[in-house]
């Protein structure tokens, strides 16, 4: 299900899986809509900025 758009990220599955799931359950009709704002954590080198660029 993962988009294309993080296709690019490696090493990443579970953060990319969660965006995935946020990012279809407020498109597919169900309701749940997008939250406005996502925190990314992790130590320096762990793709931060990659993954909220994508």
């Amino acid at each position: 299900m993962s988009s294309r758009v993080f296709s690019g990220l490696v090493g990443q599955e579970q953060a990319i899986s969660a965006l995935d799931r946020a990012i279809y359950a407020s498109t597919d009709g169900a309701d749940q809509a997008m939250t406005h704002a996502w925190l990314f954590t992790g130590p320096p080198g762990s793709g931060r900025s990659n993954m909220a660029k994508a």
